[in-house]
């Protein structure tokens, strides 16, 4: 990614409204850096969140084979080293860099929707007639055939809540709609869930709690 020349630090002034745990306070404080042309910065805050990127776009990317999920990463990255000094502080960080994702990918996905097949033409009846081949597969792959029976709004009001410890109110700042919109997405995607996941699993069913069933993968290190 070609970011241009760094020009020399200079002073500029903390985000507002913000109450910041360790967390918050450490990508502030590189925020206020990247506003800088710190490149140093720039790179210390792209290595922390290039694995959670990927990892959140390339759902909505699935369907979309000529869909990048490094690149939308990329694409998100850049925004956020040309925009940092526009950012306000009147959210976190990451709710502020995630939204970016979101909107990057969905964009993403628009310019290729000819190619892709759409998640919710999946016929829930195929998912859940077991046979051998799916009795073998691990649990998070069977979870991921759940989750494509939801919305990709749906899916991702679950797995920015369970994996990336969003609150209600950070993921909708995220997804740019209302909190009680989140609230309803969440509520119909656990009923969902819970109505597909004991064709899927079985006796298993049981014994998971939803925390278990969408802990995040291992991130790369």
């Amino acid at each position: 990614m070609n970011i241009g020349p760094i020009t020399s630090p200079a002073s500029s002034k903390p985000p507002k409204n913000i109450q910041p745990n360790q967390d918050d306070a450490r990508d502030n404080g590189l925020l206020q850096r990247i506003a800088n042309k710190d490149r140093e910065a720039f790179e210390q805050l792209y290595q922390q969140y290039h694995p959670r990127l990927i990892r959140f776009v390339s759902p909505i990317l699935r369907d979309c084979p000529a869909a990048s999920s490094e690149e939308v990463t990329n694409d998100t990255m850049f925004v956020v080293w040309r925009r940092s000094a526009e950012f306000r502080g009147d959210s976190k960080v990451s709710t502020w860099i995630f939204g970016i994702a979101y909107r990057t990918a969905l964009s993403e996905r628009k310019k290729h929707l000819a190619k892709c097949q759409n998640i919710n033409d999946i016929d829930p009846d195929q998912v859940n007639q077991p046979c051998k081949e799916q009795q073998q597969v691990n649990l998070h792959n069977l979870l991921a055939t759940a989750m494509n029976l939801l919305s990709l709004e749906h899916q991702t009001v679950v797995k920015l809540t369970f994996w990336d410890g969003f609150s209600y109110a950070e993921i909708a700042k995220t997804m740019d709609c209302p909190v009680n919109t989140v609230k309803s997405r969440m509520h119909y995607a656990k009923s969902k869930l819970k109505d597909v996941l004991p064709g899927l699993l079985g006796e298993n069913t049981d014994k998971l709690q939803l925390s278990d069933i969408f802990a995040p993968p291992h991130a790369e290190t």
